[in-house]
């Protein structure tokens, strides 16, 4: 396999010329809203520099390929455009730098009905905790894939009896805010492989950003780095991890009810793809979604996909259809619980109560100096 270098990549070339425009165009800006431009050029550069020199392993190479199913109900809906938006908790997958945005304890179960008789079941949770003034933002969660219906052949070509197989992925995520306007985090995941008898296992990580700009708080932009790791063994054949560079934007409008995504992905073993999508809560208890996923090389899955979803006050439910032409069609459906989180605002200083001296009683009449030992 020929390593190629970093170079090649047009994300990389991109985001340096861009990291350049970016600082001195901020010299127009004001001071708050400069500062955190400037942060984010050489952030966003530092990322981008880690992930696309640790290699690029050509297409159709890598290995451990369900990390690129998408999973999350309203993420899948909106064609995956979900970097720059990850306001919830199923954004730990997508960006997780943008659970900051989220002050509830939250947990999300997924099912998926894949193609080919395949299932995929999924479960997470998140808290924020404030820790003096700030917030930090914990989570987990656990992802399985299954499927019994594979054919078993032998070396002459013969069938033999159907192969089981699974994968898995557990996840530990932090994040917290840098400053008011931007905020990291991380994903450290362990996923494993395993068909018949013959098993591999791998760590590794996500490293994610979110800018919210002062003067525009309903637009957000988001860089997640997935599956940064060493790669995965079977036996003796190697393969690297499907390492993907997400970059994402968000925008709200009509009070929140209008959400808008667009994302673009440029993995380590396919070519560059955008996603888009778009969200509209027609009232406070049904949005419904449509979203459109690029081509990328012989990756499954591009084009149109829909979704709706119910939310009445605490809990929610999500369905997402993705059709894979003659392999089938996919089916999401997710319920989504929420518990009281805790405020972005610091707690106001108790007043403490002023005791004012008990007054004495004093007798209603003259005591004779005899008697005034006995008052």
């Amino acid at each position: 396999m020929e390593i190629k270098p970093h170079k090649i990549l047009l994300v990389w070339q991109k985001s340096v010329e861009l990291a350049g425009k970016v600082y001195m165009f901020t010299k127009q800006f004001p001071v708050e809203e400069k500062y955190g431009l400037v942060q984010l050029s050489f952030l966003f550069v530092f990322f981008i520099l880690i992930a696309s020199s640790l290699c690029y392993a050509g297409e159709g190479t890598s290995g451990a390929q369900f990390l690129k199913i998408d999973m999350g109900v309203r993420a899948t809906g909106m064609g995956g455009a979900y970097a720059g938006i990850s306001d919830d908790g199923i954004g730990i997958n997508w960006n997780p730098a943008g659970l900051v945005q989220n002050n509830f304890k939250e947990i999300n179960f997924i099912y998926n009905r894949y193609i080919q008789e395949t299932n995929c079941q999924y479960l997470s949770y998140f808290q924020p905790v404030k820790k003096g003034s700030r917030i930090i933002y914990f989570g987990g969660s656990v992802y399985s894939l299954s499927n019994s219906e594979i054919q078993g052949y032998n070396n002459s070509g013969a069938r033999t009896t159907k192969l089981n197989y699974s994968d898995t992925l557990v996840a530990l995520t932090y994040a917290q805010e840098i400053t008011k306007q931007i905020s990291f985090g991380i994903n450290m995941k362990y996923i494993s492989e395993g068909i018949a008898s013959v098993s591999a296992a791998a760590v590794c990580g996500d490293l994610g950003l979110l800018y919210r700009p002062v003067n525009a708080n309903k637009l957000s932009l988001g860089l997640n780095i997935q599956n940064l790791g060493s790669g995965i063994k079977f036996i003796n054949d190697s393969a690297s991890l499907p390492m993907n560079i997400k970059l994402g934007m968000g925008y709200k409008l009509l009070k929140d009810n209008l959400v808008m995504g667009l994302d673009y992905n440029q993995p380590n073993d396919n070519q560059g793809h955008i996603s888009l999508g778009l969200e509209y809560w027609i009232t406070k208890l049904i949005g419904f979604r449509v979203g459109y996923k690029g081509a990328s090389g012989g990756d499954l899955g591009s084009g149109l996909r829909f979704g709706f979803g119910f939310l009445n006050k605490n809990i929610g439910v999500d369905y997402a259809f993705t059709p894979y032409s003659v392999l089938g069609d996919a089916h999401q459906l997710g319920l989504k619980i929420r518990f009281e989180g805790v405020s972005k605002f610091p707690t106001p200083p108790q007043k403490k109560a002023v005791k004012f001296p008990t007054p004495q009683k004093k007798p209603k009449f003259p005591v004779p100096p005899q008697f005034k030992d006995k008052y």
